[in-house]
């Protein structure tokens, strides 16, 4: 694994998600955050993984983190906003909402790696 490709760390949290493993998502999406806390499309497809794997309350700490490192980091207000509008809805509109967010059009750009999280 190339350690330093943020790239790939989202796209392992998604395998992850899709395996049911919470944990090992939340580690690889604070990984990929280390590596580049400004990556506007890459960490929107952080937040999608983490709406639709029900770890809203981390996706806010982690957007809460990012903006108290930089209050102009546009992504993690992204993130912010949407995991905690999922966090207010019932559990049948978040199914709902996870399947919407994860039907978006791809937003990894990094080669290779082209279709939607």
């Amino acid at each position: 694994m190339q350690p330093d490709n943020m790239a790939l760390y989202i796209k392992r949290a998604d395998l992850y998600f899709r395996l049911d493993d919470s944990e090992s998502v939340l580690r690889d999406i604070n990984k990929a955050i280390s590596i580049g806390p400004k990556e506007d499309n890459l960490l929107e497809s952080a937040s999608r993984i983490l709406v639709s794997a029900g770890l809203c309350g981390e996706g806010v700490k982690l957007a809460d983190q990012m903006l108290s490192a930089d209050k102009k980091n546009h992504a993690a207000y992204r993130i912010s906003y949407r995991c905690k509008f999922a966090l207010q809805l019932t559990p049948e509109q978040s199914k709902t909402f996870s399947k919407a967010t994860m039907s978006f059009p791809p937003l990894l750009t990094e080669p290779g790696i082209r279709r939607s999280i």
